[in-house]
């Protein structure tokens, strides 16, 4: 009976060996995987802070533009109830945008579904119209948006 229990035994050990090698194996692979996944994981919170530290910089870098854009949307909306709120840059990659925060009447909303075709094109300007450029247009573009918003326009720019 011993003999048949020693013979058994190594029987079940030739079967479990290559299954215990390889197991091992994996168990090192699977401890380096570890070992090595800090460092990534390090890596995607740096990331993180350099995404949110370049849209924060961004934003520092819009800020005086939007300041003036405000300021001259002030001079050109003439009785326009739309309202400039913040200015953001939003997307990544290809598709990046100007996302603008405005309130009409005091209330959050679309400014291009209420604004006529002068006021949009008056808030086009105030975006991108800067510095002297601003002194020289301003009171021409205020007489041409006047006779718009009647119905005609006034012949400022022809």
């Amino acid at each position: 009976m011993a003999g048949q229990a020693a013979a058994e035994l190594a029987r079940r050990d030739d079967k479990w060996s290559p299954v215990a090698a390889e197991l091992a194996s994996w168990c090192d692979a699977a401890a380096q995987a570890r070992t090595e996944a800090r460092p990534a994981a390090a890596l995607k919170a740096a990331r993180q802070w350099l995404v949110s530290a370049t849209a924060e910089l961004r934003q520092e870098r819009l800020a005086p533009l939007a300041d003036e854009s405000k300021s001259i949307w002030a001079d050109l909306r003439q009785e326009s109830n739309v309202d400039l709120g913040e200015f953001r840059l939003t997307g990544t990659n290809t598709r990046r945008q100007l996302d603008l925060n405005v309130t009409i009447d005091g209330e959050p909303g679309s400014a291009l579904g209420v604004m006529s075709q002068g006021e949009i094109n008056a808030l086009a300007l105030a975006i991108f119209l800067r510095g002297q450029a601003r002194q020289a247009v301003g009171t021409r573009l205020r007489q041409y948006l006047a006779g718009s918003q009647q119905g005609r326009p006034s012949g400022a720019f022809r």
